[in-house]
C-alpha cells in the first residue's frame, strides 16, 4: 500500500494547492471588496467582484428554497465518485484531470457550508454583456473536465480502467467470437 501512497503523493499537493488557491483567492475578495462592488482591472473588460451565488452555474436554482442543500449532496455524491475514479485509474494526467475536478467541486463545497453561498468574483464583460462571475474552483471544474474529455477522445482505452468489462459480457463475446471462428 506505501507504493500506491507514494505514487498518489503528486496529485494530492497537486489538488491541495489548487484548493488553496481557491480559497485564498475568496478570503482575498471578501477582505478587500464589499459585497456587489467591482475594481476594473483591465478597464471594464476584467475586474474583480464579490458576488455571493446560492446556486449552481449562473445562479441556477439559487432562488429555490431547497437549492442549497440539492447542490450540497450533488457536490458530496461528485467527491466520492471522482475520490473513487483518482484511487481506481493509473493513468496519470486523468488523476491530475480528476482531481482538478474534485479541487473546484471541494472549494465550492465549502463555500456553501461555510458561507451558505459561494464567492465568486472574476468578471468579465464583452461590450454590454456581462459574462456570469465565476472563481478559482470554476475554473478547475471546467478546464479538468475540458482536459479529461479531450483525453478520453483520444485514449478512451482509459475507461476500461474506471468501468472494466464484467466477466459475463467478455465471456459472451468470446463465445460469439468462437462461433464466427468456426463459420
Amino acid at each position: 500500500m506505501k507504493i500506491r501512497e507514494a505514487s498518489l503523493r503528486p496529485v494530492v499537493i497537486f489538488g491541495f494547492i489548487l484548493l488553496a488557491l481557491d480559497q485564498v483567492s475568496k478570503a482575498l475578495v471578501i477582505r478587500m471588496i464589499p459585497p456587489g462592488g467591482y475594481v476594473p482591472v483591465l478597464g471594464r473588460f476584467f475586474g474583480f467582484s464579490h458576488i455571493r451565488n446560492k446556486g449552481a452555474a449562473w445562479g441556477f436554482l439559487a432562488e429555490h428554497a431547497c437549492g442549497s442543500a440539492f447542490f450540497t449532496l450533488i457536490a458530496l455524491l461528485a467527491a466520492i465518485f471522482l475520490i473513487w475514479g483518482i484511487l481506481r485509474l493509473r493513468h496519470r494526467p486523468a488523476q491530475f484531470f480528476l482531481t482538478m475536478i474534485l479541487a473546484g467541486n471541494l472549494g465550492n463545497l465549502i463555500d456553501r457550508l461555510s458561507r451558505g453561498s459561494v464567492v465568486d468574483f472574476l468578471s468579465f464583460h464583452f461590450g454590454s454583456y456581462e459574462f456570469p462571475s465565476f472563481n478559482v474552483a470554476d475554473s478547475c471544474i471546467v478546464l479538468g473536465t475540458v482536459f479529461l474529455f479531450i483525453l478520453l477522445l483520444r485514449q478512451s482505452e482509459i475507461l476500461d480502467q474506471l468501468f472494466p468489462a464484467s466477466p459475463s459480457k467478455s465471456s459472451e463475446k468470446s463465445s460469439q467470437e468462437q462461433k464466427q471462428e468456426k463459420e
